[in-house]
């Protein structure tokens, strides 16, 4: 009985991790690296807020228009770094990222 029962247990067990793992079609697919620039103006750190709002808007923007709007959501982006720079009242930030689907 044990040994049946435990078998029926690993069967499920591999039923349900069958079923988390996406198929190859699924997974995700991601483009080359791509760069996309904000500004934004503020003070105490309200301007590299808004720039990186603003660069987020960009790539999405422009990873829609290059590979489609599968593409253009900027949560599904692999490899994402911000290099912000700020200034008296205006900062300014380059993302890159690759876009995924």
């Amino acid at each position: 009985m044990t040994l049946t029962r435990n078998m029926l247990v690993l069967t499920v067990l591999g039923a349900f991790a069958a079923l988390a793992v996406p198929a190859p079609a699924e997974a995700a697919k991601c483009k080359a690296r791509m760069a996309a620039k904000g500004s934004g103006q503020g003070i105490l750190g309200a301007g590299t807020m808004n720039a990186k709002v603003a660069a987020i808007t960009a790539f999405e923007a422009t990873a829609a228009k290059v590979h489609g709007s599968r593409f253009g959501k900027f949560d599904n982006a692999a490899g994402v770094v911000f290099d912000c720079k700020s200034g008296t009242l205006k900062a300014t930030c380059v993302v890159t990222a690759r876009p995924c689907r």
